[in-house]
C-alpha cells in the first residue's frame, strides 16, 4: 500500500454493515496482504493520514493495525511507521513436502505389543476406600461418590 493510493487497494468501509469499521479495514488490509495487491515490505500510510482518507477515526484504524500486527500481516516499527511483514502467517502455516531419500518402512503388524496385550488383558476394578476420613482439605465426602455406577461404567 503505497501512501498516495492506500485507499485504491482497499474496498470501501460501509457504514450500513453489521461488521464494524475497523473489522472491515482489517479484513480489507489482510486480503490486500494476501492476494498481493500490498507486497511484503510496503509501507503502509500513518493511521491519521488514512483515517482522513477513509472518513473514519483514528482509534478505528489503530485498532485494525493492532489487530493485523498482532496476527503477523503487518509490522509496526515506533517511529518509523507500519509496513507489510515480511513473511505472511499463512505461509507458515504451510509446510514444505521434502521428498525422503529412501522409502519408510511399512508396517505389517498392526497387533498390540507385548506391553498393549497385557494392558489390555487385565481386568480393571473400582477400589472403594474403605479408611476415609471425614473433614479433608479439598477432599468431598466419599459417602457421596456413586461406586456402584462407577463401578458398571468401568
Amino acid at each position: 500500500m503505497q501512501t498516495e493510493s492506500s485507499a485504491s487497494v482497499l474496498p470501501p468501509l460501509i457504514r450500513e454493515s453489521d461488521a464494524p469499521l475497523h473489522r472491515q479495514l482489517y479484513d480489507g488490509v489482510r486480503a490486500a496482504v494476501l492476494e498481493g495487491r500490498l507486497h511484503a515490505g510496503a509501507r503502509l500510510p500513518a493511521t491519521r493520514t488514512l483515517a482522513l482518507q477513509l472518513g473514519v477515526s483514528r482509534n478505528t484504524v489503530s485498532l485494525a493495525f493492532e489487530q493485523l500486527i498482532a496476527e503477523g500481516y503487518l509490522d509496526g516499527r515506533v517511529g518509523a511507521g507500519t509496513y507489510v511483514a515480511e513473511s505472511r502467517p499463512d505461509d507458515l502455516l504451510r509446510v514444505p513436502v521434502v521428498p525422503s531419500r529412501r522409502a519408510p518402512k511399512q508396517r505389517t503388524d498392526l497387533g498390540l505389543s507385548a506391553r498393549g496385550a497385557v494392558l489390555a488383558s487385565t481386568r480393571v476394578t473400582a477400589h472403594r476406600r474403605t479408611n476415609a476420613r471425614a473433614f479433608r482439605v479439598g477432599m468431598a465426602d466419599f459417602r457421596l461418590f456413586p461406586f456402584e455406577l462407577w463401578s458398571r461404567i468401568v
